[in-house]
């Protein structure tokens, strides 16, 4: 999983689609809202799914998982970092 920094982090107001239904690292079910969100990674732009979660207390606010990533970006875990936002439109759709 891509980590992305907690300098991009910004608060916003979304519309909850759905509860997902998640296995926590502990193998804990747990129910989480999810919201749609824009994501800009360098100039790759995507409307995706998030599952809210309170993060305050991890060293990352935001996990991008494979399914974002597939076919479009390659992670390279020795390098952190790389890509600033270059999209065209707004990170919030």
């Amino acid at each position: 999983m891509l980590l992305v920094s907690a300098a991009s982090a910004a608060e916003s107001s979304r519309p909850i689609v759905r509860i997902a239904r998640i296995q926590s690292a502990p193998g804990v079910e747990e129910a989480r809202p999810t919201v749609t969100l824009g994501i800009c990674i360098g100039s790759v732009y995507r409307i995706t799914e998030v599952n809210l979660v309170d993060r305050g207390s991890l060293s990352k606010p935001l996990l991008i998982g494979r399914s974002f990533l597939r076919g479009r970006l390659v992670v390279d875990l020795s390098r952190h970092y790389l890509l600033e936002p270059a999209c065209k439109r707004k990170a919030v759709p």
